[in-house]
């Protein structure tokens, strides 16, 4: 349900302190990957942590 109002409750600041405090504590993606930031599919069909979907 948060997800959809990310961008219109935080700023960009705030969204890129938030990935990289996630990345911090789970590098590999690996606790509830998705719940919050989605991250895109490498060109092998494997996600990358923390990487952040194209908007639109």
């Amino acid at each position: 349900m948060q997800r959809p109002y990310m961008d219109i409750t935080f700023n960009t600041v705030q969204l890129d302190l938030m990935r990289s405090i996630e990345r911090a504590f789970d590098a590999l993606g690996i606790v509830n990957p998705d719940k919050v930031f989605r991250r895109e599919r490498s060109p092998h069909g494997k996600k990358e942590p923390g990487v952040p979907p194209d908007a639109g």
